[in-house]
């Protein structure tokens, strides 16, 4: 077992140190919260890895039901669509990541691949970046492409909701047809302008951390409004 062989290598050479493994246990369900980790951890020249527990939203709905102090289904709700499961071909620097099916709990296969994960991280520290100034921009392109993924998704549902209501609303297949393809067109208009302002305030701002809930929330406020005017224009000459 590799975690065992390095601690028993390095008490033989250093009999006063232990391999050190600092656990974050939270959700982070957004890439961005878990890259700003990746980053401290190259910035000291340690290594990083993570693990996801993947389950099926009903079994964390039961689970959380027999807790003695359970949270709102809401919340749950909220953070399963919310999700960004790590993604090594999207981000390279996901590759020491590790996804557990907690369905059924945690078997001991699952715990010697997160003890080969531990000893995989400890094995291969990061490199601290020598050049800031490409790392930030790097950094800054992250954070705009989070911030759009999470905004699409956001738009897309809005746009499926407001298809859906005019349909239950008896609207015809020519006014559907002629609303998806205006809604479906603001919002390509809308994350093209969104991606400037956000590549803009990320550049102007670089220190300054965006407040991921808060801008979704005033995308989606912002959204709603426009499509709200399209939908009662097609469904007024309906």
């Amino acid at each position: 077992m590799r975690f065992e062989q390095m601690q028993q290598q390095q008490s033989v050479s250093h009999t006063h140190l232990q391999p050190l493994v600092v656990l974050l246990d939270d959700n982070f369900y957004y890439q961005s919260m878990r890259y700003q980790i990746q980053q401290l951890a190259r910035k000291y020249g340690v290594g990083f890895c993570q693990v996801f527990l993947q389950c099926p939203l009903h079994v964390c709905l039961q689970r959380n039901r027999c807790r003695s102090q359970p949270v709102p289904d809401d919340v749950l709700l909220q953070m399963c669509e919310r999700m960004e499961p790590p993604n090594e071909i999207r981000n390279p620097w996901e590759q020491q990541s590790l996804t557990l099916d907690s369905t059924d709990g945690i078997a001991d296969g699952h715990v010697q691949k997160l003890m080969d994960l531990l000893a995989s991280a400890l094995e291969n520290p990061l490199s601290p970046v020598q050049d800031e100034s490409l790392q930030k921009e790097a950094d800054r392109r992250i954070c705009a492409s989070s911030v759009l993924h999470q905004a699409d998704q956001t738009c897309r549902r809005l746009v499926s909701q407001a298809l859906t209501s005019a349909r239950e609303g008896q609207a015809s297949p020519d006014v559907l047809k002629a609303l998806a393809k205006a809604l479906n067109e603001l919002k390509t208009v809308f994350l093209q302008e969104l991606k400037k302002d956000v590549l803009h305030r990320v550049s102007v701002f670089p220190e300054e951390p965006v407040d991921m809930e808060k801008l979704l929330m005033d995308v989606s406020a912002a959204f709603q409004r426009h499509s709200h005017e399209i939908v009662s224009k097609h469904v007024k000459h309906d």
